[in-house]
Parts: structure tokens; C-alpha cells; sequence
């Protein structure tokens, strides 16, 4: 049985990857700052902060989607430091987080991959 992690599982988008998974019988596993409204697995909420740790994961996982994204919609000469900061943190430096907390459990698959959503 295949694993899949989403992480930032909290969109509509990862409500229909989840239940495309379950409709071929894989494991599906969500992170995600709040209670999802679809039935995983196993769910784990967590503080997206870059000092929380990520909860440990037993075992393989074939698939990493990494669904968090954000972007500061504004017109671009209004956008501070330290708003260009707080996206790079989210879409850049956690999904490397993300990656690195979870390289042993993808190298534990034969063959694994790797998603990058923005949304």
C-alpha cells in the first residue's frame, strides 16, 4: 500500500487528491494548521512556525505533496521586507523543512516523489 503526506492539507484541492488516494486504497496522511473537513488517515495539526518540529512518521512514504502557498497581493510598490520574508518562509524555506524532515521516510520508498503546490 502506497503513503502519501499532504502537507497544508486544508484546501479543496487536497480534499479531492485525498479521495482520489482513498478511491485506490493508498494511506493518506495530512498536516495542516486546522481540523480538515475529509477523513484521512492520520491527521496531525502543527504551528507552521520555522522552529516547530514536524511530527515523526513510521514507515515509507511514496508521495510528498507540499500544498502550502501564500502571496501578498498587493500593488507591488506597497509590499514591505518583511512581507516578500514571510512568503519566502512559507512557499520556500518550510517546504524545504518539509523535504529534509521526511527524506528518510521518501528514501525508505522505491520510487518516491516530491509535489510543490502554490496556491
Amino acid at each position: 500500500m502506497k503513503t502519501t503526506l499532504l502537507i497544508g492539507a486544508g484546501s479543496d484541492i487536497a480534499k479531492e487528491i485525498c479521495n482520489s488516494l482513498k478511491a485506490k486504497e493508498e494511506r493518506v496522511l495530512t498536516i495542516s494548521r486546522n481540523e480538515i473537513e475529509y477523513t484521512s488517515d492520520q491527521h496531525y495539526i502543527i504551528d507552521w512556525s520555522l522552529t516547530d518540529a514536524l511530527p515523526s512518521i513510521d514507515g515509507e512514504i511514496h508521495s510528498l505533496i507540499y500544498f502550502p502557498g501564500s502571496i501578498t497581493l498587493k500593488p507591488f510598490r506597497s509590499i514591505k521586507p518583511a512581507d516578500f520574508q514571510s512568503d519566502f518562509e512559507v512557499n520556500v524555506l518550510n517546504a524545504i523543512r518539509s523535504v529534509q524532515a521526511y527524506l528518510p521516510n521518501l528514501k525508505l520508498a522505491n520510487q518516491a516523489s516530491i509535489l510543490f503546490l502554490v496556491l
